[in-house]
């Protein structure tokens, strides 16, 4: 059992994820109504509620603090395996393309060493999903450093810019 969240928390990370209760009652399966009653104080969660909500929250990035309230976590790495992880990599960088310092092109996206055929192959009709709703934000840059001269661009995709550093001395991303 992880340590309860008082209402303040629980309305304090809705807040630093922009997230509506709807929102987070999809993503937990916790239901609004209910969730009205704990932000309220008008009911205390049991532990399993507490629990899904807690795990639900830290998973999009917000970190507790203790009793006190609630924070972006900062500086966090995630090791991202399989196709799974491929999607949720492209759906960060969306994420990130949408954030209104990148929208209008003035803050660049930053990957390396991606191999971008890995993408195409595992994600295929995901792939091309992810490229269209790339290219509708207009103004975005991403900008992948690649081993060698030698590369495989996605078709399509506007919004990259690829640049190539010797492939000697660069390690996996």
């Amino acid at each position: 059992m992880l340590q309860k969240l008082s209402s303040a928390q629980l309305r304090s990370a809705r807040g630093l994820l922009n997230w509506s209760r709807a929102e987070l009652s999809e993503r937990s399966g916790v239901s609004e109504p209910t969730l009205h009653r704990i932000e309220n104080d008008l009911n205390k969660p049991g532990d399993r509620t507490c629990d899904k909500l807690r795990s639900t929250l830290e998973q999009a990035g917000v970190e507790f603090l203790g009793s006190a309230g609630a924070q972006i976590k900062r500086d966090v790495v995630y090791a991202l395996e399989g196709i799974d992880g491929f999607k949720k990599l492209m759906d960060d960088v969306y994420a990130a393309a949408c954030d209104t310092s990148a929208a209008d092109g003035s803050k660049p996206i930053c990957i390396c060493n991606v191999d971008d055929r890995l993408f195409m192959k595992h994600l295929g009709e995901y792939m091309a999903f992810h490229v269209q709703r790339m290219n509708d934000l207009k103004k975005v840059r991403l900008r992948i450093l690649v081993r060698g001269p030698e590369f495989y661009a996605i078709p399509g995709s506007r919004y990259i810019e690829y640049r190539w550093s010797a492939k000697e001395g660069t390690g996996n991303v």
